[in-house]
């Protein structure tokens, strides 16, 4: 079988350190090409297929931001790391939203570029075929949600992981230390959580007061419980994330549901009571992990044509029906508080069981939750009912029309370009 060098373009309009930078990266093993400028990147683009863009920010003409806004509008699939020279916030933020890997400040060290690369490389890594050119653990096309679930449990398959810094955070937020140094020291591991949190932060809940500049202040102001679970579902979304493939924009939906519904939990936790509003956000945010991991299994084995409309609406049917015993095995496998396992291995009624009087209440909230969400326009999967939100929020003791105005809001905020709303975070 043939190894090829993975491919890397390198776009700056300086040229010695262009120049310094091919010979890096060459001798770190990498086939480089190079471009002098966003339009020659473009060029080059077009007729070559780069595993990945280095892309240094400040350049004359049409500098990296309007390259990466281009791209984004564009069919090419590439991931991306940033360069600059200048440490500016807003270029780290801008960078981050339009979708980079990424970001290094020059001068940068080879360690720092290699970690870079890897992080961008393994975002894209197709499954590398055995000596027979066949992928060793690609079910055949056409594959259902139950051989997948077979494949596992044969060990043929891996579970989506979650990497150690989400572990970590994880972690964190069950049990936040009193040290904000801690937590900062957690978070600056990884540049794009760092941009996380201060967006969150800076976002429209807090818009009265004054925007911030550092990570630190973003920490004191969200608290270290909330910080960390701001951190933590970036982590979780870069799990689940399909670069492309047949799934991409399902997954993407699937995604924006499962905010709305994490929110939307948080919100209703405040209403009721009961729960801290946190904590039930992230239950909400983890409770149908099960769901997206059988779609990100589907996204890496599927081969051939994407389903058809009835091949579509029998694999959803498969979802539904798989999704929870995955979901719990999943969180088990990451060692997530039991409660959330627990929720994740049955929130849609009927339950069959006994269950204590507080998961009952956290599933019939999220569960609530999950019906408002479907109700306001985000289905993901054909068919899907949430079933009687009225009723829902009756045994609940809550009133439908405070749920409904509440959802009523998010939608609202949205279509004004704002942020869903949030609850404050604490340091406990």
């Amino acid at each position: 079988m043939e190894i090829t060098l993975p491919r890397i373009l390198a776009v700056d309009d300086d040229e010695a350190f262009r120049r310094s930078l091919e010979r890096t990266l060459q001798g770190l093993g990498f086939e480089v090409l190079v471009a002098g400028g966003a339009r020659e990147a473009m060029a080059i683009l077009d007729r070559e297929a780069p595993d990945l863009l280095m892309l240094d920010l400040q350049m004359p003409g049409i500098n990296g931001h309007a390259l990466m806004r281009a791209l984004n509008r564009s069919d090419v699939r590439v991931p991306v790391v940033v360069m600059s020279g200048v440490g500016d916030l807003d270029d780290v933020v801008q960078v981050l939203r339009n979708r980079a890997v990424d970001y290094l400040r020059k001068p940068f060290s080879v360690d720092d570029l290699g970690a870079a690369i890897d992080r961008a490389l393994a975002e894209a890594t197709p499954v590398i075929p055995d000596e027979r050119g066949v992928a060793p653990t690609a079910p055949a096309p056409g594959t259902s949600v139950r051989e997948l679930l077979d494949a596992l449990k044969r060990g043929d398959l891996k579970l989506p992981s979650l990497s150690p810094l989400g572990a970590q955070l994880q972690q964190f937020f069950h049990s936040p230390p009193e040290d904000v140094d801690e937590v900062l020291a957690l978070l600056s591991q990884d540049t794009a959580v760092c941009g996380n949190v201060l967006n969150a932060a800076n976002s429209t809940l807090y818009s009265a007061r004054r925007p911030l500049q550092t990570v630190r202040e973003a920490v004191l102001r969200l608290g270290t419980q909330r910080a960390c679970g701001v951190a933590h579902e970036l982590m979780l979304r870069q799990v689940f994330a399909q670069q492309d493939g047949p799934f991409r924009e399902v997954a993407e939906a699937m995604w924006s549901a499962n905010l709305v519904v994490a929110e939307g939990a948080r919100e209703l936790a405040r209403l009721l009571g009961r729960f801290h509003p946190d904590e039930i956000h992230l239950a909400a945010l983890m409770h149908n992990v099960g769901e997206l991991s059988i779609l990100s299994l589907l996204g890496a084995q599927w081969e051939g044509p994407p389903p058809d409309e009835d091949r579509w609406a029998a694999l959803a049917r498969e979802i539904d029906a798989e999704h929870e015993a995955l979901g719990s095995w999943q969180l088990s496998a990451w060692n997530v508080d039991p409660a959330i396992v627990r929720l994740a291995a049955r929130h849609h009624p009927p339950v069959d069981g006994p269950e204590t009087e507080d998961d009952g209440v956290r599933r019939r909230l999220v569960h609530l939750a999950w019906t408002m969400t479907i109700e306001i326009g985000r289905a993901y999967l054909p068919d899907q009912d949430g079933g009687d939100a009225e009723r829902q929020a009756l045994e609940l003791g809550l009133r439908h029309r405070d749920v409904v105005r509440l959802f009523e809001r998010f939608v609202s905020d949205e279509g004004e370009g704002q942020a869903i709303p949030a609850a404050e975070g604490r340091n406990r």
